[in-house]
């Protein structure tokens, strides 16, 4: 209530009531005497009325005299220490207050603790008011956010003025946006002043994110966007208008459409300009542009007029670079052609693999016939080179089969060193997953695996792939096998699947009980796009993107399946080992075990049975074939069951190895039998069809280990 000239120049004592003056005088001897800012509350009758303020004095020093001076700040508090005191004796109005506000409303102390909800929606609450009265910060919300709102609380009471914030809760698993003010209330209470803006803060993202998306839209669009001024100037463009013309969008600001259309195009354009300026409406129509390097591009323009107000200001356009297309329009002819060849390679492709899977059987045949003849005959028999020749012959034309198979396989690896059993445990984490909870995943990693050179990417594909083919084939369930181990493929075995190179080996081996295919599926599973799923469901590449990945890793893949019994994949992956020997190569016909046993022999595969018959035949044994199961208990019944040895396949039409075993048992109970099957031997175990104790040897065997388990069997019984 003073003037200034009342002030300025005065004593202290001439300005503050005389009930202050002590106070006053102390504050300020306690803030010069100790060099620090000192902050009080002050009330006295002042020419104006009775008043509260809050106090701030502040030490300084001029450099120049040394002399010390102080540096006040008074904020008049009158007011919200009347409210205070107004609210201390109403609590009644301050609920009415409280009514009226369609906000969230607490009142909390300092410790943080909810004393009072007020709300007339009780629904805008994200708990009961039961639940949050007594409640402190800390039992609400989680810590950080707990610890926050109490710092805000201490502010608003320390400095007595209203904080403002902005903050997120999850409510019943939906992010909600508040803003809050809090208000001290008293010395030791807030009011707290929530307002849902969750909707706001939505909108303004939404806002946001369409910004955004059309700014990503428009820069990253493969066609030119700009504008032009009626004059014909560019404004602006995006980064398409850089990377077909050339110029910079500094550059394309500096310039007229007449600067970068081709000449002859100009009256053209004009005409356009002028039309829509008139008429408005959309242009469409096509010509060429000079880039900045002298080259010309075809393009296709698509442009509206820009209106403000009613009143054209410019042109937005959109133009595609259509040189290609044009190109390609001048050489349809050329297109056609290559569209019949690119279909006749397509068959080519499908015949081929055809081609290749049936020379394969016959291959067989002829490298494994002529690798026993060749252990039958001596070093300097004239019929050796005409043995080697056909050997060398079935050789070759093993290798064009394998090119044949390799047709359109272009991927590129990044082999390293890796353990296989490492890549199994780390997928079969997720495998479970993928494969769902209705399939059963089992492991049986050998403990001493050997190490391949592969890329581990590739070889987790592979992996994946198989995975994915086995659940496909397993719709109401079942059990997926995962095995590893190592394996030794001989000569023998190599001689009879193309492409296999004599050595050590570590076999990765997944296994299915699911539907199983037939030998006609079987032919066409690695073919490109070949698929038994509906249109939509698979692309048929899995299986073709497996084949090609272990073949570029020097491995090797082989299949079993039957229908209604499941499938077998094995991979082989050449094993590193710098400490391997080197696999010799066995030509006498002493390394094979002999026999001058009596064996029935059943297999329902021709190639198979007749190659075995010829090994065991070749080492001494007397054999008896049959086709199938039923086909050997008919001739048991008709010309008895005296044989030394039963050697069946597992899985045949019409009766099985197993059941053919038990309806043997009948007519010579102690029968020495001994299982073949190109499944593994905990495939065949895990999928029911035989005990663990019986005689096997999984397909494709070598002739020694064929002929060592045929004497070994015979051997123990």
């Amino acid at each position: 209530g003073l003037s200034r000239e009342q002030i300025i120049g005065k004593d202290i004592k001439a300005v503050i009531p005389p009930e202050a003056h002590a106070l006053v005088l102390g504050k300020y001897q306690e803030a010069l005497s100790e060099n620090k800012t000192v902050v009080w509350e002050e009330e006295s009758v002042y020419p104006t009325g009775k008043r509260v303020g809050e106090v701030k004095i502040l030490p300084l020093t001029d450099e120049s005299t040394g002399l010390k001076y102080l540096v006040g700040v008074v904020h008049d508090i009158t007011e919200r220490k009347q409210a205070d005191e107004a609210l201390r004796r109403s609590e009644a109005e301050l609920r009415a207050l409280f009514a009226a506000m369609n906000d969230l409303i607490f009142v909390i102390d300092k410790e943080g603790r909810h004393l009072k909800v007020a709300q007339t929606k009780p629904e805008k609450l994200y708990r009961p008011a039961a639940a949050i009265v007594d409640k402190t910060l800390h039992d609400i919300f989680p810590e950080p956010e707990a610890d926050l709102f109490r710092e805000h609380i201490n502010r608003a009471l320390t400095t007595h003025q209203p904080v403002s914030i902005e903050y997120t809760l999850d409510i019943r698993g939906r992010e909600m946006w508040f803003a809050a003010t809090i208000a001290p209330m008293t010395e030791e209470t807030v009011v707290w002043l929530a307002r849902d803006i969750t909707d706001i803060k939505l909108a303004e993202r939404s806002l946001r994110e369409s910004e955004y998306l059309y700014r990503e839209t428009v820069e990253n669009a493969n066609d030119i966007i700009y504008t032009l001024d009626l004059q014909g100037r560019y404004i602006s463009a995006n980064q398409a208008g850089e990377r077909i013309t050339g110029f910079t969008r500094e550059e394309i600001r500096q310039i007229t459409f007449a600067d970068i259309i081709a000449p002859e195009y100009l009256e053209l354009v004009q005409q356009q300009m002028e039309m829509k300026a008139e008429s408005g409406g959309h242009t469409f129509y096509e010509l060429e542009i000079v880039t900045k390097d002298g080259r010309r591009v075809m393009i296709e323009i698509n442009s509206r007029l820009i209106e403000r107000n009613g009143v054209p200001i410019g042109i937005l356009g959109i133009a595609r670079d259509i040189t290609e297309r044009k190109r390609a329009a001048e050489k349809l002819g050329e297109i056609e052609n290559q569209l019949r060849q690119s279909q006749k390679l397509e068959s080519i492709g499908q015949l081929a693999g055809g081609i290749a899977h049936d020379f394969n059987n016959m291959l067989t045949a002829i490298n494994g016939y002529s690798e026993l003849i060749l252990r039958k005959l001596h070093p300097d028999d004239p019929l050796r080179h005409m043995a080697e020749e056909i050997k060398k012959a079935g050789d070759r034309a093993g290798g064009l089969t394998n090119q044949l198979l390799a047709f359109s396989r272009k991927q590129i690896l990044q082999p390293k060193t890796l353990n296989i059993n490492e890549i199994v445990s780390d997928v079969s984490k997720m495998l479970q997953r993928l494969i769902g909870e209705h399939i059963e995943l089992k492991t049986d990693l050998s403990p001493h695996l050997g190490q391949v050179k592969a890329d581990p990417g590739q070889i987790t594909q592979v992996l994946l792939n198989l995975a994915v083919n086995a659940r496909d084939a397993m719709p109401k369930g079942g059990r997926l096998l995962i095995e590893t181990g190592n394996a030794d493929l001989d000569e023998t075995y190599a001689d009879r699947h193309v492409g296999v190179t004599p050595g050590r080996y570590v076999m990765l081996a997944v296994s299915d009980n699911g539907v199983g295919m037939d030998a006609e599926t079987l032919n066409h599973i690695f073919e490109p796009f070949f698929t038994t799923k509906a249109i939509g469901e698979g692309t048929g590449m899995g299986l073709a993107t497996v084949y090609g990945v272990v073949k570029q890793s020097r491995g090797h893949i082989w299949v079993y399946s039957e229908k209604g019994v499941g499938s077998n994949f094995k991979v082989y992956l050449p094993l590193i080992d710098k400490e391997a020997e080197v696999v010799r190569k066995k030509t006498i016909e002493s390394d094979l075990p002999i026999g001058t046993e009596k064996i029935l022999l059943v297999e329902d595969e021709e190639l198979v049975r007749a190659l075995s018959r010829q090994i065991l035949e070749t080492c001494g044994y007397t054999v008896i074939e049959a086709i199938n199961g039923a086909d050997a208990l008919r001739l048991c019944r008709e010309n008895g069951c005296d044989v030394d040895l039963l050697i069946t396949d597992v899985v045949m039409p019409q009766m099985g190895g197993r059941e053919l075993v038990g309806r043997l048992a009948e007519m010579r109970p102690n029968l020495r039998t001994l299982y073949i099957s190109g499944y593994t031997d905990s495939a065949i175990v895990h999928h029911g069809i035989l005990n663990e104790d019986i005689n096997f040897i999984q397909k494709p065997f070598t002739l020694e280990d064929f002929t060592r388990k045929v004497r070994d069997v015979l051997d123990a019984a």
